[in-house]
């Protein structure tokens, strides 16, 4: 029956996104089963009654259900079966509801989860496509200034090999935590991979974008200055990228400020300090293919 094969709550613990949306999809199959099943249990009790209405259309059964003594009986098991069949509905009605609930609930929090990375805490790559896709829009409908930054952190390897890969990992915490201190709450930050960060910074153009990257430096020669006995510089190698409309989308977006990143790193990778640049090849270009 219906209720047999109802999940249980404790089931659902630890599933993903897909296999939450499934059981919904299972749910809404077992909601159609309890309507088709309760559409025959009302067909069946709508034909007894109409037995007692005109019993002379059913054939020898005038003869049973017209003897007065047979009537009450048979009108107030038809009432019976009737309450039974409204209470079993109700029941499971309930039931559907409040599981339904609580597949809606966890679905949420999975796909929530889904989007997080579990180390940084930062929004993951699989948010990326989405928010950026939504902010470029937004910048191309109203106007308005949006700007993509990418960051690294300088012999990530180097470090990983020399004190291990507890140590990056928490180098990465840190990281994390200094970008969430210096970026706005409305800016998105993301753990693009490995030791490479994304933050789209909407409503800000190149200069400001620059301003903020500049603050991130502050805090991380803060953090050295606190953590010498650790025994590594941390360094940021930045590149930023600012949308043009009707000339960038979200792939060149990203292709631009990569580039400056990497141009950077290996600047700071030799001693040279990381220096403001006017553009990057990309958004050179994207600014010639406009014009």
């Amino acid at each position: 029956m219906i209720d047999e094969k109802m999940p249980e709550t404790e089931s659902l613990q630890g599933q993903g996104p897909e296999e939450l949306e499934r059981d919904l999809q299972n749910l809404e199959g077992r909601d159609l089963q309890l309507w088709c099943l309760g559409g025959f249990i009302s067909i069946v009790l709508a034909t007894g009654f109409l037995m007692l209405l005109v019993p002379h259309l059913f054939w020898n059964l005038g003869a049973i259900v017209t003897k007065e003594r047979n009537l009450p009986a048979l009108f107030f098991g038809l009432q019976a079966l009737l309450l039974l069949l409204g209470i079993y509905m109700f029941q499971q009605r309930r039931r559907l509801q409040i599981t339904r609930r609580d597949l809606i609930k966890r679905l949420q929090v999975a796909e929530r989860v889904a989007r997080i990375d579990v180390l940084s805490g930062l929004f993951n790559r699989r948010i990326l496509d989405e928010v950026l896709g939504k902010e470029i829009a937004r910048a191309q409908r109203t106007g308005s200034n949006l700007s993509i930054i990418m960051l690294d952190i300088v012999e990530f390897k180097s470090l990983n090999n020399r004190f291990g890969h507890v140590a990056g990992d928490r180098v990465l915490v840190t990281v994390a935590a200094l970008l969430k201190r210096n970026f706005r709450a409305a800016d998105i930050i993301i753990r693009y991979g490995g030791d490479e960060f994304l933050v789209v910074v909407p409503d800000s153009d190149r200069r400001e974008a620059r301003i903020a990257v500049d603050r991130l430096n502050g805090f991380v020669d803060d953090w050295n200055r606190k953590n010498e006995s650790f025994g590594y510089n941390l360094q940021l190698s930045a590149g930023i990228a600012q949308f043009i409309p009707d000339a960038s989308n979200a792939e060149s977006l990203i292709e631009a400020a990569d580039a400056e990143m990497y141009d950077n790193r290996s600047r700071t990778r030799y001693g040279v300090a990381t220096t403001a640049q006017p553009a990057s090849a990309a958004e050179m270009s994207l600014h010639g293919d406009r014009a």
